[in-house]
């Protein structure tokens, strides 16, 4: 049986076709509705992203039953910026703790917490750019204070090319300052464009 979110679909036809095409067919359905398919689950098991390409060519009768899940896209976009906008809080009470280990001489112990901060705050980004990707908006239309959206992604790159810089020449101190004065600040701004990204959305 073929489902969506739960509700069986007796107008889908699925005899002779792949997933693939019955997938198609949902999406058809789904068209001006406002939801997007989400997940495939697929005999009661949810496909992982690195198996949906090769499941797709499979016979759907070969499943006794598939369930195309569905969202709606602002709604996801909100709650994926509201766990980017999370991680920038964190992030923001890491850097002025890093800040404060290397004011103390505490060197190896800031660089330790450094990384992980840092894969913290890529992984952040990645989700407001990919957001943005999927709702549409040009970065140059969003507002804040320090500029645009996008002027705010150039500027996080160059200061990521400046902490490289001093953690090669082994600076602490302008480390130290880099952090506090210039991206300690970014990261604030990130969280005003979580805000604004929310509020573009909601509206």
């Amino acid at each position: 049986k073929i489902q969506i979110d739960g509700k069986e679909q007796s107008v889908l036809e699925y005899s002779g076709k792949s997933l693939g095409e019955v997938l198609r067919q949902v999406k058809d359905i789904l068209r001006g509705s406002e939801k997007m398919i989400i997940g495939i689950v697929c005999n009661g098991t949810l496909l992982k992203p690195d198996e949906i390409e090769a499941e797709l060519a499979k016979p759907a009768e070969s499943y006794s039953s598939i369930d195309f899940q569905t969202g709606n896209p602002s709604n996801l976009a909100i709650e994926a910026i509201e766990a980017s906008k999370a991680l920038f809080v964190e992030i923001s009470s890491e850097v002025e703790q890093i800040v404060e280990g290397l004011q103390r001489s505490e060197v190896q112990e800031a660089l330790n917490r450094l990384g992980p901060t840092f894969q913290k705050f890529n992984n952040a980004c990645k989700g407001i750019q990919g957001t943005m990707v999927l709702m549409n908006i040009n970065p140059e239309s969003i507002e804040l204070s320090s500029g645009s959206a996008a002027k705010l992604m150039r500027d996080i790159t160059e200061q990521l090319k400046e902490v490289k810089g001093t953690l090669l020449n082994s600076d602490y101190v302008q480390l130290a300052d880099l952090l506090s004065y210039e991206f300690g600040p970014t990261v604030k701004s990130c969280e005003s464009l979580t805000e604004s990204l929310i509020e573009n959305i909601s509206g």
